[in-house]
């Protein structure tokens, strides 16, 4: 797909665009065991096409928690759709926005040290299995 020369330009000008205090967010779908900070798009930008709408906030995100599953009730104008998360053991809800303004951005669960569905990290996981396999190895060879 090639873009237009004209249309280059008012892209670099959107991209531009950015205000004081301002950072670019993304709407983008949770996938399930992925931790995410939430945030509400304050401003967006319709630059001509859906791949350049640009989103902005003049918010901080906030860490909701492990993603478990997305929920859509509803049809038409009536319709709802609200992402669950688990943060410390609590079920944190974060429905989305009749304007489409709900953003989220992927952190990672190991560096916030949050334990995954499994029962703990690979790692931990990993040496959990060495130790068992340890113990068992000091009872055999003696008489």
């Amino acid at each position: 797909m090639s873009i237009p020369e004209g249309f280059s330009v008012q892209i670099e000008y959107h991209l531009k665009s950015r205000m004081a205090g301002e950072k670019e967010v993304f709407r983008i779908s949770p996938g399930k065991d992925k931790c995410y900070k939430h945030v509400e798009a304050t401003r967006s930008v319709y630059v001509g096409a859906p791949l350049y709408h640009r989103y902005y906030s003049t918010k901080e995100p906030v860490y909701v928690g492990r993603h478990i599953k997305t929920v859509r009730d509803g049809y038409g104008d009536g319709s709802s759709t609200t992402a669950h998360f688990s943060r410390n053991g609590k079920n944190v809800e974060v429905p989305y926005s009749y304007e489409g303004n709900t953003c989220f951005e992927e952190v990672d669960c190991e560096a916030l040290n949050v334990p995954t569905a499994g029962g703990g990290s690979k790692s931990s996981r990993k040496t959990r299995k060495l130790n068992r396999k340890s113990k068992k190895s000091r009872g055999r060879g003696r008489k």
